[in-house]
C-alpha cells in the first residue's frame, strides 16, 4: 500500500504491507500466539481485520506495542490473554462477530523508521488510525451492517 502525507510543507512516502499473524498455518489473532521466554521483543503495529461479506477484508482496529510476544512480561500476546481494558474489550467484539478475522503486523517500507522508538510507533499508529477511520466513513455508505471502527479518532 502507498500513502502520501504533507508534513510540514514536506511530502512523506509511506508503502507498507501488512503481514498476518499465523499459528497452525492459518491466520489468527494476537492472544492466539504464542510467548517467548528469550529472544528480542519485537516492536509492532498492528491491525485487526474482519472479512466481511460485499467488501472483503475491514480494518477493525489499529495497535501498537513495544513488544508482540515476549520475552518483555507485558507484550501484546499477555495483554490480550486478560488484561487491559481496551484490549479485552476490542477482543470481545471480535470474538462475537461470526465472520472470519486476524491480526496483521505492519512491514513499513519507506520510510525507514525505528518502531522501538515509542513516539515513532504511536505517530505510525494514529497515522493509520485516521487513514482507516476515513475509510471505514467511505465503507459504511456502501454496506449498512458493517462493523465498528473501535480507535477513537
Amino acid at each position: 500500500m502507498h500513502l502520501l502525507l504533507k508534513l510540514a510543507e514536506q511530502n512523506t512516502d509511506f508503502d507498507f504491507t501488512w503481514e498476518p499473524l499465523v499459528a497452525r498455518s492459518a491466520r489468527c489473532y494476537i492472544w492466539q500466539c504464542a510467548q517467548v521466554k528469550s529472544g528480542i521483543d519485537l516492536a509492532v503495529v498492528y491491525r485487526h481485520v474482519l472479512d466481511m461479506p460485499q467488501v472483503g477484508i475491514v480494518t477493525v482496529y489499529i495497535g501498537e506495542g513495544e513488544s508482540l510476544n515476549g520475552p518483555a512480561k507485558h507484550n501484546l500476546v499477555y495483554q490480550y490473554s486478560g488484561h487491559g481494558d481496551t484490549r479485552q474489550r476490542v477482543r470481545r467484539y471480535l470474538e462475537s462477530h461470526p465472520e472470519s478475522g486476524w491480526t496483521e503486523i505492519l512491514k513499513l517500507e519507506k520510510p525507514s523508521l525505528d518502531l522501538k522508538d515509542d513516539r515513532l510507533r504511536k505517530f505510525v499508529q494514529d497515522t493509520l488510525i485516521a487513514v482507516y477511520f476515513w475509510e471505514h466513513r467511505q465503507l459504511q455508505k456502501l454496506v449498512t451492517n458493517l462493523s465498528e471502527f473501535l480507535n477513537k479518532p
